[in-house]
C-alpha cells in the first residue's frame, strides 16, 4: 500500500490502533466471538472462541464455517444424535441462510454445551457468538432431577399415608364400634366406666391420627373442602355438647353467644368447621383450670359477584393461664406446644392450631390469638362463606333408636375384614335391621341377586375384586334385571384425594368413613329408609354419612 502524504500514514496508524483496541476489548468478553466474511471464511475471532472447541481442533483465519463443521463431525467432537454427519452439517448451514438466524444448541463430545447465536452484518459478514451454557444446563438438569425426586418422594409419602390411614383406621373401627355397642348392653356401673374410658381413649387416638394425616395434607397443600349447606350454630353446639363432659369434670362453664340475625345456613364444610371448633374448644378446656369459656359467633354481610356472602367470626375466649409472650408468634406453628409447668396436661401433637390456621386460610380467612398471662386467651377465626337457603332436614333419628321398627330394612354389608362386619352386626342388631353379610365381592353379588337389599355397604379395599369394581358389577345386575338403583355406600378407611372420583365412576351413592359411630351408622339408615313417612315421631338429627 502506497501512502501519498503524512496525513494518510497518520490516519492508517490511528485506524490500526483503533482496530487493535477493539480486538483487545473483544478478546476479554466471556463469550466466544468470530467473524466470517461473505465467502464464509473466518476473518477474526477472540481467544474465547478458540478455547471453546476441543484441544487439537484449531481453526485459523481463512478456515471456512463448513470446514469447522466437517472437522467437528469427522473426529466425533460433537454429538449429532440420530442424524448422519452430512445431514447435521446441512441443517447447520441452512440455518445460517435465514434472515433471522435461530439460536442453536450443540453438545460437544466432552460434555460441554455451546449456544450459537449468529447475526448478519450490513457489510455481508456473519458475526457468530458462542456461549458456554454447560453450567446453566447442568444446573437446570440437577433442579429437574431434584424436582422429579421430590415428586416421587411426595407420591410415595401420599401412598404411604393412604395405606397407613387404612391400616390404622380399620382396627380403630373395631375398638370404637364394639365398645360403643357394649355400652348399649346391660353392664355393671364399673364395666360401663371401663368401656367409656376405652371408647374415649380410642376417640382421642383417632383424633391424633387425623391430625397427623391432615398435617401431611396441609404440608403438601392437599387439604380439600367439601362445602354443603351448613348450620354453623348447630355444628358449634354439637361440639359443645361433645366436650361438655370434659369441661364439667374441671368445673368449667361453657357459654355460647350467637349474634342476632346470624345466617341460619351457609355453604361450608361441616367436617372442617367441626375440626376448627373442636381444636379451639379442646385447647381452652385443657389450659383452663377454673372459670369459664365463651364461644362467640358473629358475622358481617357482604355482597359479591357470586351473590350474598358473609364473613363469619368465631371467637373462643377462656380464663386460663394464658400464653407466654415469647410463644404468641409460634402457637400456630407445626408441632409447637407451650411447654411450661403452668400448662400441665398439655400433651398432644402440637398440630391442632396449625391445622386451624391452614383451614381458616383455605376458607378465605385467618386465625389469630391474643393472650395475657394469668388472665386468659382469645382465639379468633375469620372465614368467608356464601349464604344459602336451608335445605330440607334429613329424616330425623328417633331418640330411642333401639325401639325403631327398622326390621323392614335389609342391608347387605360386604367386607373382607371380619372385625368390621362384627361391628356392623353388633350396632345394627340394636335396631333390628335385617343384615346380610358377605366377605368377598363374589359372595356379595350372589347375595345381592337373592336378597334385593334396600342398602349396600361396600368395603373399598378387598382382594381380587375391589369395592369399586364390585359396585359396577352390581349396577350391571340392576340393569339386567330391571331393578331400581340401590344406594351403595363405600365403607372406607382411605383418605385418597381422588376417592370421590373413583366412587362416582363406579356408581356409588356416598360413603361411610371408618371408624364410624353408632350415630353415624343410624344416620345412614335413616337417610336411606325405604318409607320415611311411616316413621315420624320424637326425633333428634341424624348424622350424615359424609360428615362422619
Amino acid at each position: 500500500m502506497t501512502y501519498h502524504s503524512t496525513s494518510e500514514v497518520s490516519q492508517h496508524s490511528m485506524l490500526m490502533q483503533t482496530q487493535q483496541r477493539l480486538l483487545g476489548c473483544v478478546d476479554v468478553i466471556d463469550e466466544g466471538i468470530a467473524v466470517f466474511d461473505a465467502a464464509d471464511r473466518l476473518v477474526a475471532c477472540n481467544r474465547i472462541w478458540m478455547s471453546l472447541f476441543p484441544k487439537g481442533c484449531r481453526f485459523d483465519t481463512g478456515s471456512t464455517y463448513l470446514h469447522m463443521l466437517q472437522t467437528l463431525t469427522m473426529y466425533d467432537l460433537v454429538e449429532i444424535g440420530d442424524l448422519e454427519p452430512a445431514a447435521w452439517i446441512a441443517k447447520m448451514m441452512l440455518r445460517r441462510r435465514q434472515e433471522r438466524i435461530p439460536r442453536a444448541l450443540i453438545r460437544l463430545s466432552d460434555g460441554r454445551w455451546l449456544q450459537l447465536q449468529d447475526r448478519h452484518a450490513p457489510n455481508g459478514d456473519l458475526v457468530c457468538v458462542a456461549t458456554d451454557q454447560t453450567k446453566h444446563i447442568n444446573s437446570k438438569a440437577t433442579l429437574t432431577k431434584a424436582r422429579e425426586q421430590a415428586e416421587l418422594a411426595s407420591a410415595a409419602k401420599s401412598d404411604f399415608l393412604a395405606k397407613m390411614s387404612h391400616e390404622l383406621r380399620t382396627p380403630m373401627n373395631g375398638v370404637i364400634g364394639l365398645s360403643e355397642a357394649l355400652m348399649q348392653s346391660p353392664v355393671t356401673p364399673d364395666q360401663k366406666s371401663c368401656l367409656e374410658t376405652i371408647h374415649s381413649s380410642a376417640n382421642a387416638l383417632l383424633s391424633l391420627i387425623n391430625d397427623l394425616l391432615d398435617f401431611s395434607k396441609a404440608e403438601a397443600g392437599r387439604i380439600d373442602l367439601t362445602p354443603e349447606p351448613t348450620d354453623l350454630s348447630k355444628v358449634v353446639t354439637q361440639v359443645m355438647d361433645l366436650l361438655q363432659v370434659q369441661a364439667a369434670a374441671k368445673g368449667l362453664r361453657i357459654k355460647l353467644d350467637i349474634a342476632p340475625g346470624f345466617p341460619p345456613c351457609v355453604m361450608a364444610d361441616p367436617l372442617r368447621i367441626r375440626q376448627i371448633v373442636t381444636n379451639l374448644l379442646g385447647n381452652a378446656i385443657k389450659f383452663t383450670h377454673s372459670g369459664k369459656i365463651t364461644i362467640c359467633l358473629s358475622f358481617e354481610s357482604k355482597t359479591s359477584e357470586q351473590g350474598e356472602e358473609c364473613q363469619v367470626f368465631l371467637r373462643v375466649a377462656d380464663t386460663g393461664v394464658g400464653i407466654p409472650p415469647s410463644m404468641i408468634d409460634h402457637v400456630f406453628g407445626m408441632f409447637n406446644q407451650v411447654q411450661e409447668a403452668e400448662h400441665p396436661g398439655g400433651q398432644g401433637t402440637g398440630l391442632g392450631l396449625a391445622i386451624v390456621r391452614q383451614l381458616a386460610e383455605l376458607m378465605g380467612g385467618s386465625a389469630t390469638v391474643t393472650s395475657q398471662r394469668g388472665v386468659g386467651s382469645v382465639f379468633s377465626v375469620a372465614m368467608i362463606f356464601p349464604v344459602v337457603q336451608p335445605r330440607a332436614e334429613p329424616q330425623a333419628l328417633a331418640a330411642n333408636a333401639p325401639d325403631l321398627p327398622m326390621g323392614q330394612i335389609t342391608v347387605l354389608a360386604c367386607d373382607d375384614n371380619l372385625t368390621n362386619l362384627k361391628v356392623l352386626e353388633k350396632l345394627l342388631d340394636l335396631v333390628g335391621v335385617d343384615l346380610r353379610i358377605a366377605t368377598s365381592a363374589n359372595a356379595a353379588l350372589e347375595e345381592f341377586r337373592r336378597a334385593d337389599p334396600d342398602l349396600v355397604l361396600m368395603d373399598v379395599s378387598m382382594p381380587e375384586i375391589d369395592g369399586f369394581e364390585a359396585t359396577r358389577m352390581l349396577r350391571g345386575i340392576e340393569a339386567e334385571e330391571g331393578r331400581k338403583p340401590t344406594p351403595v355406600l363405600a365403607l372406607t378407611a382411605h383418605t385418597a384425594e381422588n376417592l370421590g372420583d373413583h366412587m362416582a365412576s363406579a356408581g356409588m351413592t356416598g360413603f361411610l368413613p371408618k371408624p364410624f359411630s353408632r350415630k353415624d351408622l343410624l344416620g345412614v339408615l335413616i337417610d336411606h329408609w325405604p318409607n320415611p313417612a311411616a316413621n315420624a315421631g320424637g326425633t333428634q338429627e341424624a348424622s350424615r354419612a359424609s360428615s362422619g
